[in-house]
């Protein structure tokens, strides 16, 4: 099945490929699989409901829409752990996060459950793609020294603190005994996040 890249730089277009490859074949190790084409493009500046973003997936056209590279630190705020590692890594990071997002929409007939929950599964392969050492770097600047319970895992952090719930939901995703195990209950509807607020 295609994934195809839609830039001017055919050297990024042939690393995002790359990525796009390797991300495949760790979603489909966590149940999530592609059923369709996918169309990457490289944009100024992804937008979700007026907001910036890094990245965007189009679900009504199967398009995922990510960030120049060069533009990453200019749409973070201020202290996000991401400002301390490479923009390229993050970059990266990003097309997995949107490419589990794709997978979703094609593994699933509807939506896996709340705005949080389906932030968990892209926020997991994200930070589970990333180097390690990248990845230390930000959890030694915003340390996980609670458990994680899916409480924790709410809207509200998502909201506002975006790279935390996602660092959240890496160390969860890496707790004994879930991992793509976890995934297939929450694909399959056995475990479920509280619902989302009004």
């Amino acid at each position: 099945m295609e994934i195809s890249v839609d830039t001017p730089d055919n050297v990024l277009a042939q690393h995002i490929c790359h990525v796009a490859e390797q991300a495949r074949d760790q979603l489909k190790v966590c149940h999530l699989f592609q059923t369709e084409p996918v169309l990457i493009k490289i944009v100024e500046q992804p937008k979700l409901d007026q907001f910036d973003c890094l990245g965007v997936f189009r679900c009504d056209d199967s398009v995922v829409e990510v960030i120049e590279p060069s533009r990453i630190p200019e749409v973070l705020v201020e202290d996000d752990p991401l400002l301390l590692i490479s923009e390229n890594i993050v970059f990266d990071s990003v097309v997995v996060h949107e490419l589990t997002h794709a997978f979703m929409h094609q593994t699933l007939p509807t939506r896996s459950g709340s705005v949080a929950q389906d932030e968990y599964l892209a926020y997991a392969m994200q930070f589970e793609f990333m180097p390690e050492d990248a990845r230390n770097v930000m959890l030694e600047a915003r340390p996980v020294t609670t458990d994680v319970t899916l409480d924790s895992l709410n809207e509200m952090i998502l909201m506002f603190a975006p790279t935390l719930f996602g660092l959240r939901a890496w160390t969860h995703f890496n707790y004994e005994n879930n991992g793509c195990d976890f995934f297939q209950l929450l694909l399959g509807g056995k475990v479920n996040f509280a619902p989302e607020f009004e």
